[in-house]
């Protein structure tokens, strides 16, 4: 834990897993972001909550995959 924040120091490689937002916009779309590049599939619970902040997230990161 830092003054202004904190570090979190993991694993070098990303492993798909099931992740609860908890309703925050801010975990979800970080949990879908890590989800590029994980090995295996990441499911998201509860991420209708981007749409209070980026109601287009979803659709725009789909077409960063294609």
């Amino acid at each position: 834990e830092r003054d202004d924040g904190m570090v979190i120091t993991g694993s070098p490689e990303l492993r798909g897993a099931v992740c609860r937002s908890h309703g925050d916009h801010r975990v979800a779309m970080s949990m879908a972001i890590a989800g590029l590049w994980s090995t295996g599939q990441m499911t998201i619970e509860d991420c209708e909550c981007i749409k209070t902040s980026f109601p287009e997230f979803i659709e725009n990161l789909q077409s960063l995959m294609q």
